[in-house]
């Protein structure tokens, strides 16, 4: 039993395949809009965590560069805080990465915050975050980058990694940010309409009451 349970956090798609006999299930999306779930107010305390992926290029056919702030509450749920996902120069990742670090560090109720950077084209990119760290006369700036080094391929590839998200999101133990930056519309709450069946979007006009709430309180 222990290790059918496992299976389908590791093993999604092989285990739909081989197992169950339903090679298409290990086609479907991997995560269903129905699971996505929004925070109004983050929880008082959390671990921060600063996570980056580079790209190696700002062309049309280069990938982002994707910076997620990941905090975790006393009970494991899991919320994403703010990021980045843009083509950015080589200084730009230093200097985005940099405001996050010292905004989140800073944030009320962080007990703990730790930064970590895929190995891919790290090396050049590290010795360039050293260099400006030795640079700063507040040594409260300073901080100590995590390397995150992943095979490619395996239970440790990225695809296996994405999809050990999938029991999180469906048992709503990850949160997104409540707004978000619609095309057409502007900021917006969302939210997912079961009878409609879909995402639906408000324009966002104020903070709701609950944030004015915390907000009077200087949370």
């Amino acid at each position: 039993k222990e290790t059918g349970e496992q299976k389908k956090i590791t093993q999604r798609a092989t285990r739909a395949a081989q197992l169950l006999q339903n090679p298409a299930a290990g086609k479907q999306a991997m995560f269903e809009q129905a699971w996505l779930k929004s925070y109004e107010i983050r929880p008082v305390t959390l671990n921060v965590y600063i996570m980056c992926d580079p790209s190696m290029g700002r062309t049309r056919k280069s990938d982002r560069t994707a910076m997620a702030v990941i905090g975790i509450d006393a009970q494991g749920n899991k919320y994403l805080l703010d990021g980045y996902r843009h083509r950015m120069k080589f200084s730009e990742r230093w200097t985005n990465m940099q405001r996050l670090y010292n905004k989140w560090r800073d944030g009320h109720g962080v007990q703990m915050i730790r930064v970590g950077y895929e190995r891919y084209g790290q090396q050049s990119d590290l010795e360039y975050f050293e260099e400006q760290m030795r640079a700063m006369k507040n040594d409260k700036d300073v901080f100590s980058i995590e390397e995150l080094a992943w095979p490619n391929e395996g239970q440790n590839s990225k695809t296996a990694r994405v999809g050990r998200l999938q029991p999180d999101m469906e048992q709503s133990r990850f949160f997104l940010p409540p707004i978000i930056r619609h095309a057409d519309l502007g900021l917006c709450y969302w939210r997912w309409d079961e009878e409609l069946f879909k995402i639906v979007f408000k324009p966002w006009r104020d903070h709701t009451k609950s944030q004015r709430a915390m907000e009077v309180q200087g949370m």
